[in-house]
């Protein structure tokens, strides 16, 4: 499988994000309330977000460092899963290392577990979310 790291240049990633931008928004409308679609342009255009493709499928990432590691957050998938398992695979794996990473750790719904166990990520935590009116 095929997997394209699309963060080079400002035009390129503009056009890599518009030929995924319908399966992003609908990540992004069943998502935790983290980005909208101004958020996730603004995030991959300087540099803070990472968009990964194969074919049929988008995933966004995000490195997030503190005094004790460097972790590579994969927050936004959406697309065939068969697809999808691979931008939380090896391509991406040895991107985060090349990036001084220690760990990938993926948002997502329970079915992400199943899915990616094969690959060696295991369970670590429940997030929850109560959305409260402000």
């Amino acid at each position: 499988m095929n997997v394209k790291f699309c963060s080079t240049g400002l035009e390129a990633v503009l056009a890599d994000y518009l030929e995924c931008r319908e399966l992003l928004l609908e990540a992004v409308a069943h998502g935790d309330g983290r980005v909208n679609e101004a958020v996730l342009i603004a995030g991959l255009v300087k540099g803070d977000y990472q968009l990964w493709r194969t074919a049929n499928s988008a995933g966004v990432t995000q490195i997030n460092t503190n005094p004790f590691s460097k972790t590579l957050f994969i927050f936004l998938s959406a697309g065939d899963l068969n697809e999808i398992e691979h931008v939380a695979g090896p391509v991406v794996e040895k991107w985060a290392a090349d990036q001084g990473c220690t760990s990938i750790i993926l948002s997502g719904r329970r079915g992400w577990e199943r899915a990616l166990r094969p690959l060696g990520y295991d369970f670590q935590s429940t997030n929850l979310i109560k959305r409260i009116a402000g």
